[in-house]
């Protein structure tokens, strides 16, 4: 391979690199995966409420060395989505 050409496929490779880069950096608003501006994930602080009776009859919640229980749900028809809870 000539020089000129080595030179003119690392310039290019460079440019490239920059264009990719720089790509992500365009202002503005958040968008969700739906397109809706401003549609962030976020977490928001939770109330504390009492845990229902299905959950306290559940035989890890009769334990007395129980702390805390992680209760998860799948969700949806194909449970690809769950709800995670603590009690």
């Amino acid at each position: 391979m000539g020089k000129k050409l080595q030179v003119l496929i690392a310039v290019i490779t460079i440019m490239s690199a920059i264009a990719v880069t720089l790509s992500g950096c365009v202002g503005g608003s958040p968008q969700g995966a739906d397109g809706a501006e401003g549609a962030i994930l976020y977490a928001s602080i939770p109330r504390e409420e009492d845990s229902p009776d299905w959950v306290t009859a559940l035989p890890a919640a009769q334990n007395t060395d129980t702390a805390q229980l992680f209760v998860v749900a799948g969700m949806g028809m194909d449970k690809t989505t769950a709800t995670v809870s603590m009690h």
